[in-house]
């Protein structure tokens, strides 16, 4: 065991002599730095399509709920989808994306609706 350790113990040191092996050392540190400024940053884009997620699955649960006739109601429903809609936009969505367009188009829809209810 004691000379596995010696061995051990000059091959680093022989290695950390020479210049070469320095150099691949420094260019390693560097890649690996790299490697792990990538993965930081993905977990971001990961993050953030998690939250987009959790943000599509709410308006499509909000998007099953009868509607309801108070005009309180459709304030309150319209209110919720245009602050999705304008989520999506902050999110980068265009207002031709078809998530953008069906929210569009229930806000339209919900907004005649309650000028009808009166």
């Amino acid at each position: 065991m004691k000379k596995l350790a010696l061995m051990g113990a000059i091959a680093f040191t022989t290695f950390s002599l020479h210049p070469a092996f320095a150099e691949e050392a420094k260019t390693d540190t560097a890649r690996i730095a790299e490697l792990e400024r990538q993965v930081r940053s993905l977990s971001v884009v990961v993050n953030n399509l998690r939250a987009e997620v959790e943000l599509l699955k709410s308006g499509r649960s909000m998007m099953r709920q009868p509607s309801g006739t108070a005009p309180e109601d459709c304030e309150a429903q319209v209110a919720a989808l245009t602050e999705r809609r304008d989520k999506l936009g902050a999110l980068g969505y265009a207002p031709k994306h078809p998530d953008m367009m069906q929210l569009e188009h229930q806000i339209n829809t919900l907004k005649a609706g309650c000028a009808a209810a009166g």
